[in-house]
């Protein structure tokens, strides 16, 4: 049962984004660069943002160990949190640009 719970997380949180997306307008359209762009609808752009809210999610509600995480691991939480908010802003900065 513990491992379908993240499963949701993720789904939930990208089905909120999808929604979310175009209404907001963090959409990648295609008319935009038609002599770059190969996709006929706009494309969301904001899939990182829902995978690294889902494992947030999942991490305060369950703990490291629902990641298959020893406690030890814990004192290296900072560090890894800083790799994984690096990571999404990395990804961010570029489905921003054009």
């Amino acid at each position: 049962m513990l491992p379908l719970i993240p499963f949701a997380a993720v789904w939930l949180c990208t089905a909120i984004a999808l929604w979310l997306a175009p209404v907001l307008g963090l959409v990648d359209a295609p008319e935009d660069a038609p002599e770059r762009k190969r996709q006929s609808s706009p494309i969301p752009i904001i899939g990182g943002t829902s995978l690294l809210v889902a494992g947030a999610l999942v991490w305060f509600f369950l703990g490291p160990e629902s990641f298959g995480l020893e406690a030890e691991f814990e004192d290296s939480l900072g560090m890894v949190g800083l790799a994984l908010v690096l990571a999404f802003l990395v990804g961010l900065v570029d489905d921003c640009r054009p």
